[in-house]
């Protein structure tokens, strides 16, 4: 290799040392969907910085401005950007839930949205809940049979006879809840790190919000 060479390979090796970290990243055992769209955004970034960074080196300029364009250009990255799983898997992060905008690629406008959505899957995971709960009574009350009516007071039919009237779940009842509780995680005042564990948050805060936690690790 002539020694003219050599500023062209070093530029190479600083251009592509982000994709080599980004690759160490997703490989490693502790690697989450939650990261895809957060690196693919800080890959671009990082990127538009070198656009700066070779402002003049025609070489460097040109290198860069490819990379970007192709990863830009991607159909499965953008499709990555795009599916409702992965928005939704960085939503539940708690290192990114905050900068939401700059992940999805409506930005303020579709964050709206995506948290409509998100309040959707929890109340969908809170009806499922409630419908095993219900098939389980059910069951229960078929296996005691009439025994069961035999041993039930006078007065403990009332409800059998209309003389008293349950009120009835209310059909957005699952939806109203998994709306609070998606409040109350995005109005959470913690705030994690890049390098911060997930799954130790969701482990304190497990109680307090079972049906988004279920929706994060199911």
């Amino acid at each position: 290799m002539a020694q003219a060479d050599w500023p062209l390979i070093r530029i190479l090796c600083q251009i592509l040392r982000p994709f080599d970290d980004a690759t160490k990243l997703v490989s490693g055992t502790d690697a989450s969907i939650s990261q895809a769209i957060p690196l693919i955004c800080l890959l671009e970034k990082k990127l538009l910085s070198l656009v700066q960074r070779y402002e003049g080196e025609e070489t460097g300029q040109a290198l860069v401005h490819s990379l970007l364009q192709t990863l830009r250009g991607n159909r499965q990255i953008a499709e990555i950007r795009a599916q409702e799983h992965y928005v939704l898997a960085t939503y539940v992060d708690p290192r990114f839930k905050n900068n939401m905008a700059s992940f999805v690629p409506e930005g303020e406008g579709g964050l709206h949205r995506w948290t409509q959505r998100l309040i959707d899957e929890v109340a969908e995971n809170i009806r499922d809940v409630q419908d095993r709960g219900a098939s389980r009574r059910q069951a229960q009350q078929q296996r005691e049979g009439s025994a069961s009516d035999r041993g039930r007071s006078l007065w403990e039919s009332l409800e059998d006879f209309g003389l008293i009237r349950v009120a009835p779940v209310l059909l957005d009842s699952a939806k109203a809840q998994a709306a609070q509780i998606v409040e109350g995680y995005l109005q959470d005042t913690v705030v994690l790190s890049a390098s911060a564990e997930p799954l130790l948050y969701w482990q304190l805060k497990r109680d307090m919000w079972l049906p988004l936690f279920h929706h994060r690790y199911r």
